[in-house]
C-alpha cells in the first residue's frame, strides 16, 4: 500500500541499506548506457597505427572530411520516433550503436596517438586555436588538459562536467550570433538539432557532437555526469581527448571562415543580494564534513571520494570547482531517497537511453506524475524543500545547479558565501541520515539546530513571500515618514490605501511547489515592487536636495518655482505609487488564482512594469524630468480596471 499524507512514517536506519548505496560495484548505468561506454574501454587497446594521422591535418586537429560518421538527419530522425515497437525500437538502438562503434574507433585513434603527448604539448596544440569562442572558454580549455592528464579519476568526471558546460555556452553563442532574434534552446539535444547550427557547422561536426553528448540514445556523456549518474571509472579517457580534440577543430568545421562570434552576457549571483544568514564554513569544520561524508547511510559508499574532493576544491578556494562535483552527487542522492520514500521502481536510479531521468524539477514537486502526493515533503520537511528549490530551481533564487551545468556563470560570481550556502543544504540532508554520535562540532551543531526549529531555518531562507512583503514594508515606512508631515487632502486617501495593502499581505500565499507560470507572475510583481522603491527613492532624495537649496537661498526664481510645483507633484506620485502597490498586493494575495488568467495578467503586469521602469528612469538625478514622469506615471489608471 503506498503511503499517504495521513500514514506516512519517518524512514529507518535501514531503509537506505540497498544496493544503490552500500554496493561498491554498483553503477547508476543502465545495461545498455554501460554497453555505449564499454565501447569505448573494449577497443582501447586494438591494434591502432598510432603514428597514422588519417583523421587529423599536420596541426593535428581534425580532418572534418575524413570522419565517416552518419549525417544527423538520419540519426536524429531515429531519435526522434517515437515507437512501442520492440523490433522498431532495437532497429533505432542498432544504428546509433554503429554509429558508436565507428566514433570509438576514430576516438581510440586519436586518444592513442596523442597518449604520450605532454601537458605542455597539448595546450600548445589546442588552447590556441580555442581563442576565437572566447579567452574564458580558452582558460577552461586549457585547464580541461590539466585534468585529461591527471592521475585523479575524480578529476576526469570534473573535466567531464567543466568541459560539456563550456561546449555547450560556446554553442549556444553561435546559436545567439547566427540568429540574434531567435530564443536560443535550453537543452543540448535541441541545439545540436537546430537549423541554426547545422547551416554553420560542416555535418561530421554536428554528428560528432551529438553521438558524444547530445542524444540520449549516444553517448549522452553531458547528462549522464551533470545529473549524477557517472562515476568517474566509468569514463572513458578516449572520450574527454575527444571533446577536447573536437572543439579545437572547431573553427575549421565552419562553412564561413570569416563568422564572428557574439557572447552573450554572464548571470552575476552577486546582483542578486540573497542572504540566508548561515554560519560560514571554516577550515576545521571541513574536517567535520568530510568525516560526514564518509558516514551518511545518503551517500553510496563508492562516491564518497567524489564528496570528499569536492571539500578539497573548498578548502583551496576553488568554489566552482566545488559545487560542479557536489551537486550533481547531491541530485544523485537525493533521487536515492526520492525513490525510497514514495516506493518507485529502482529503475529510477539509474540512467536510461529510452525515458527520461529523474530530475530535481521531477523530485521538487507536490505530487508525482502520477497524482500520489510526494512523500518526500513528509521525510524531509517543507522549510528544507523551500531552502532546495530556492536554491536550485526557482528563477529568482540563485539556481545553482542550472547556471553552472549551463555555464552560465564565471568562477569569480561564485564566491564563498555561495559555496557555504551549498554546502550547508547537502550537510543538512546528510545529517539526518548520519546514525552515529554527534560530530562535535559547533557551526554543524547550529545547523543542525536551525533545520529542528522551523521558524530559524525560515528566517534563513529568502523566500519569495518574506522578501516582497520587506520591500513593501520598506516602502511603507518610507512613504509615511513623509506623509507624517504632510497634511495635504492626499494624506488620508494614501493611508486608507496602505491599511488595505497591509490586509493584503496579511494572508500571503506559500512560496513551496509553485507552478512555472506562477513564479513567472510572482517576479514580475517583485521588478514593480522593486521599480516603486527606485521611484520613492528618487523622489525622497530630489526632496532632499531642493529642500536644503531652498532654506540656504541657492534657488533661482524659475528653481523656486520648480521646487514649489515638485512639492505639490510628491503627494500625487504617493497616490499612484500606493495605486500600484495596491495592485501588486492583490494580485500576491490571488496567485492561486493567477493560471486560469495568466496570458492577460502577464500583459498588464508587463505594461505597469514598463510605466514604472520609466518613470524611474525620469525621476532619477541625471535626468530630472518630474512633469513627464508624473505624465508617464498617470497611465497607470488605465492598467486598473483590467
Amino acid at each position: 500500500m503506498l503511503p499517504t499524507l495521513e500514514t506516512y512514517t519517518k524512514l529507518d536506519s535501514k531503509a537506505l541499506d540497498i544496493p544503490a548505496v552500500m554496493d561498491y560495484n554498483h553503477s547508476a548505468l543502465s545495461s545498455s548506457v554501460y554497453d555505449l561506454m564499454q565501447i569505448f574501454h573494449e577497443n582501447s587497446s586494438s591494434d591502432i597505427q598510432c603514428n597514422n594521422l588519417s583523421y587529423l591535418d599536420d596541426n593535428r586537429l581534425i580532418k572534418w572530411e575524413s570522419l565517416d560518421l552518419p549525417v544527423l538527419s538520419e540519426l536524429y530522425q531515429s531519435s526522434s520516433h517515437d515507437s512501442n515497437d520492440t523490433f522498431e525500437t532495437s532497429l533505432i538502438d542498432g544504428k546509433f550503436k554503429e554509429a558508436i562503434v565507428v566514433l570509438a574507433r576514430i576516438t581510440n585513434h586519436i586518444h592513442n596517438y596523442l597518449a604520450h603527448a605532454t601537458i605542455e604539448q597539448l595546450q600548445k596544440w589546442y588552447v590556441l586555436p580555442n581563442r576565437w569562442l572566447s579567452d574564458r572558454f580558452m582558460k577552461t580549455f586549457e585547464s580541461s588538459i590539466l585534468l585529461l592528464k591527471s592521475t585523479n579519476d575524480v578529476d576526469n568526471l570534473l573535466a567531464v562536467l567543466v568541459l560539456t558546460a563550456a561546449i555547450e555556452r560556446a554553442l549556444g553563442d553561435l546559436f545567439v550570433s547566427v540568429s540574434p532574434f531567435t530564443e536560443r534552446p535550453r537543452l543540448l539535444h535541441d541545439l545540436l538539432t537546430s537549423p541554426e547550427l547545422q547551416k554553420l557547422f560542416k555535418p561530421a561536426a554536428i554528428s560528432c557532437f551529438y553521438l558524444l553528448m547530445g542524444s540520449p540514445r549516444g553517448l549522452n556523456i553531458r547528462n549522464l555526469a551533470w545529473h549524477g549518474f557517472l562515476q568517474p571509472k566509468e569514463i572513458p579517457a578516449q572520450c574527454l581527448t575527444m571533446l577536447i580534440i573536437v572543439t579545437a577543430s572547431l573553427k575549421a568545421a565552419l562553412k564561413d571562415q570569416e563568422f564572428a562570434i557574439r557572447h552573450l552576457p554572464l548571470v552575476d549571483l552577486q546582483q542578486l543580494k540573497i542572504d540566508y544568514g548561515f554560519p560560514t564554513v571554516s577550515d576545521e569544520d571541513c574536517l567535520f564534513i568530510k568525516k560526514l561524508f564518509q558516514r551518511s547511510k545518503i551517500i553510496p559508499r563508492n562516491r564518497v571520494p567524489i564528496w570528499i574532493s569536492s571539500i578539497d576544491h573548498f578548502l583551496n578556494r576553488r568554489y566552482l570547482s566545488c559545487l560542479t562535483l557536489l551537486l550533481p552527487q547531491f541530485e544523485h542522492s537525493l533521487r536515492i531517497l526520492f525513490a525510497i520514500v514514495n516506493h518507485c521502481p529502482h529503475r529510477i536510479l539509474t540512467a536510461e537511453n529510452s525515458t527520461f531521468y529523474t530530475t530535481l524539477t521531477e523530485m521538487l514537486t507536490a505530487t508525482l506524475s502520477t497524482g500520489i502526493i510526494n512523500c518526500l515533503r513528509q521525510e524531509l520537511s517543507d522549510n528544507y524543500l523551500m531552502f532546495l528549490m530556492d536554491l536550485l530551481l526557482y528563477p529568482e533564487g540563485l539556481r545553482l545547479r542550472d547556471r553552472i551545468s549551463h555555464a552560465d556563470i564565471g568562477s569569480e560570481s561564485i564566491t564563498k558565501d555561495i559555496a557555504d550556502t551549498a554546502i550547508i543544504a547537502v550537510i543538512l540532508l546528510c545529517q539526518k541520515y548520519y546514525t552515529l554520535p554527534g560530530l562535535g562540532n559547533d557551526t554543524l551543531s547550529t545547523i543542525n539546530q536551525a533545520e529542528q526549529q522551523p521558524t530559524d531555518l525560515c528566517n534563513h531562507v529568502s523566500d519569495h513571500t518574506s522578501h516582497r512583503r520587506a520591500l513593501l514594508y520598506q516602502l511603507f515606512q518610507k512613504m509615511h515618514l513623509y506623509i507624517d508631515k504632510d497634511k495635504s487632502m492626499y494624506t488620508e486617501i494614501i493611508k486608507r490605501i496602505s491599511d488595505q495593502i497591509e490586509s493584503h499581505l496579511k494572508s500571503s500565499p506559500s512560496s513551496l511547489f509553485r507552478s512555472r507560470q506562477e513564479q513567472q507572475v510572482s517576479g514580475l510583481l517583485r521588478a514593480i515592487t522593486l521599480q516603486s522603491h527606485y521611484i520613492i527613492d528618487n523622489t525622497l532624495q530630489a526632496a532632499s536636495v531642493m529642500r536644503m537649496q531652498w532654506d540656504t537661498r541657492q534657488m533661482r526664481s524659475r528653481k523656486r518655482n520648480n521646487y514649489q510645483k515638485f512639492c505639490q507633484y510628491i503627494p500625487i506620485i504617493w497616490c499612484y505609487i500606493c495605486v500600484i502597490l495596491l495592485l501588486v498586493s492583490l494580485e500576491w494575495k490571488q496567485l492561486n488564482d493567477s493560471e486560469t488568467r495568466f496570458e492577460k495578467l502577464c500583459r498588464r503586469l508587463r505594461a505597469i512594469l514598463c510605466i514604472c521602469e520609466n518613470t524611474a528612469s525620469l525621476t532619477s538625478c541625471k535626468k530630472n524630468q518630474w512633469d513627464t514622469a508624473l505624465h508617464t506615471l498617470s497611465k497607470i489608471i488605465y492598467q486598473t480596471d483590467s
